[in-house]
C-alpha cells in the first residue's frame, strides 16, 4: 500500500499500487486498517467511488486479503 489518506472508523481508503504494472488505484478497505507500505495479496471488486467521482476504485472487504 503506498499511501494512506483517510482512517475512519469503517475503514480506510488508501492509494495501492500494483506489483507488475506499477498502477496507482484508490482502494477502499472496508472493516480493515493496514499500515502503510504494507504488502497485500487482494481479491475484490472496482467500482464507482462517489467521494471523489472516481469510476475505478477498488473495494476491498476483510475476506479479500487473501495474504496479509
Amino acid at each position: 500500500m503506498k499511501q494512506v489518506y483517510q482512517r475512519a472508523r469503517t475503514g480506510t481508503k488508501a492509494i495501492v499500487v500494483w506489483q507488475e504494472t506499477g498502477q496507482r488505484q484508490d482502494t477502499w478497505f472496508e472493516g480493515t486498517w493496514p499500515r502503510q507500505g504494507t504488502r497485500l495479496y487482494v481479491r475484490g471488486k472496482v467500482g464507482y467511488g462517489p467521494h471523489n467521482h472516481n469510476p475505478s476504485v477498488l473495494y476491498l472487504y476483510p475476506g479479500d486479503i487473501i495474504d496479509p
